[in-house]
């Protein structure tokens, strides 16, 4: 990680011995904002408490490039209770921004300095794998940042499948797909 964004204290404490660093990830949902956080107990930061889930939240390393490019990263929550559950059940998750922080902490538990913004990103793709025998249940969620959507095309399709997940039910372009595509349709009205 650079030091782009970073306190001047912030960049001397990782370097001392003894602290200990943490993850503070806030995922931004319809329903409001889950925070947490990898530490051994719950954190309170800028008037927000991110929850404690240790080992059951991990993610891959964030790695930064001087390239304009599309990075993504991929988050688990392992151990997952269903209140949890029920936030990716539905498609009310894609594209809501995650922000992920690193924190440091000295040995007496006390957090040195703003913890540092390392990962912005959008949600793309959500799985799940569950083992009903073991009782235990994990979310891998994808994140990209601002440039994956960047050669995207602005706006909506006029297809059945895109209509279903904005309209679930909604027939309105359920045979558009079978409409000859050089039959002239008129729109509007004539000049």
């Amino acid at each position: 990680m650079s030091g782009r964004g970073a306190s001047s204290s912030f960049l001397a404490a990782i370097t001392q011995p003894g602290v200990v660093c943490c993850h503070l990830v806030e995922a931004r949902m319809d329903d409001g904002t889950v925070r947490m956080t990898d530490f051994c107990r719950d954190v309170a930061w800028g008037g927000n408490t991110y929850l404690a889930l240790g080992r059951f939240l991990s993610f891959e390393p964030v790695e930064e490039s001087l390239d304009i490019a599309a990075t993504q990263l991929t988050v688990v929550l392992s151990g997952v209770d269903s209140s949890n559950l029920a936030l990716f059940l539905d498609d009310a998750y894609l594209f809501r921004q995650w922000l992920i922080y690193k924190a440091v902490f000295d040995a007496t538990g006390a957090m040195i300095s703003d913890p540092v913004l390392m990962f912005d990103g959008r949600v793309g793709r959500v799985t799940s794998s569950e083992d009903p025998e073991a009782g235990s249940c994990q979310i891998s969620i994808t994140l990209a940042n601002s440039w994956v959507m960047f050669g995207q095309t602005a706006g909506r399709h006029t297809n059945d499948a895109e209509q279903q997940l904005h309209f679930p039910g909604d027939r309105g372009f359920e045979f558009v797909a079978s409409l000859a595509s050089n039959q002239n349709i008129p729109w509007g009205r004539p000049k």
